[in-house]
């Protein structure tokens, strides 16, 4: 199968991300507070913790943003937020033409949105749904693939509707934060929506960064205090972007290295690198045994299920099933095919599991 894995960005890229976001903190924190869990509650004038102001600071310079923003319900939530930001209740999301990640379809039914589709692959389709559908407000645009074909470059997407019309482009940046060199409102989007839990932070935040008029406007309305970050939560948000991006380089390493290994294997039909979501192994079976791989996989010690998608919790390599955008495509998948996230893992321990494993059905 032909797939176009993101590109990831290298070992000595990932150190100049990690330089830079411990810069960007000591521009926004004293010494004192950085060695601080932070404070709590809304602080008069700011409406939230002083902590979490400051993080979203140096969040916004990390990623060349007007502004920042931590919120609660994690990449789900941001999005969620992000979209109510841009849009109103009946108006037009211009989506791509692909099952739509089923989180984010929870959030268009809930915020009552219609949706056109056109291929992102296809600059012209893109051209040709625009001018066909003026009612479009909003466009919405995944950074990972939701599709093993898909192939579209995130800035010529942003570029081809901003060329199209004048309207916000909201992208949902999970498991792409500190894996590529940038994020889509470095690409020309008006807001980046993403989960800091994938990013070794705290469970449920997640970010917004982008323009300030947007942001600004959600700070209005997100304004109760059970809604804040709190700032040990916002403290935990920037010890995990720092930490990020070197483990996430040395990730994306063992990835790429793997498939050729694994496509030797016995009783392996074909094994190739794709995101789904996350840039992981896909290995296909000669046989339909996935299943029972995976059950003697998790006593050989892989990790039977995600946590958070390469969250702080998840150390040994992932065996899990297919993800569900790919299964819908083809429901066979679920049968023949299994993804392996490296996590923290070198190669030997997943080709030792794997091999066991397979040895183990076959038995």
């Amino acid at each position: 199968m032909k797939t176009y894995p993101l590109e990831s960005i290298d070992l000595e890229t990932a150190k100049n991300f990690q330089f830079r976001m411990t810069d960007a903190i000591t521009k926004a924190f004293t010494g004192k507070e950085s060695l601080t869990r932070g404070d709590l509650g809304v602080v008069p004038g700011l409406n939230k913790p002083v902590s979490t102001w400051k993080a979203e600071q140096a969040i916004a310079e990390f990623f060349d943003a007007e502004a920042a923003m931590l919120v609660r319900g994690s990449g789900t939530g941001a999005i969620r937020y992000a979209l109510f930001s841009a849009l109103k209740p009946g108006q037009t999301l211009l989506v791509h033409k692909a099952p739509v990640y089923s989180t984010t379809e929870t959030s268009i039914r809930m915020l009552g949105l219609k949706t056109v589709e056109a291929d992102f692959n296809e600059p012209d389709d893109i051209r040709r749904v625009m001018k066909a559908h003026p009612e479009i407000r909003t466009a919405l645009v995944q950074y990972t693939r939701q599709v093993p074909e898909d192939r579209y470059d995130m800035a010529q997407v942003v570029k081809t509707i901003k060329e199209c019309a004048d309207i916000p482009v909201v992208t949902d940046d999970n498991y792409a934060v500190m894996k590529v060199r940038n994020i889509g409102t470095q690409c020309g989007a008006d807001l980046s929506c993403f989960s800091t839990f994938k990013l070794q932070g705290p469970e449920g935040i997640g970010c917004i960064v982008g323009k300030k008029n947007f942001i600004d406007a959600l700070v209005k309305e997100h304004y109760s205090g059970g809604s804040q970050t709190q700032g040990w939560e916002a403290m935990e948000v920037l010890r995990g972007l720092v930490n990020a991006p070197v483990a996430l380089a040395v990730q994306a390493q063992v990835t790429d290295t793997l498939a050729d290994r694994i496509r030797q294997l016995p009783g392996i039909r074909d094994a190739f690198v794709a995101n789904a979501q996350s840039k992981v192994l896909i290995a296909e079976f000669e046989k339909p045994v996935a299943r029972q791989v995976l059950q003697e996989a998790e006593k050989l010690g892989a990790l039977p299920n995600p946590v958070g998608a390469e969250s702080k919790y998840e150390l040994a390599p992932m065996f899990y099933r297919v993800s569900g955008t790919f299964r819908k495509e083809d429901p066979g998948r679920e049968e023949r095919m299994i993804r392996i996230n490296p996590n923290r893992s070198g190669p030997q321990t997943i080709l030792r599991i794997l091999e066991q494993a397979m040895a183990a059905c076959s038995g």
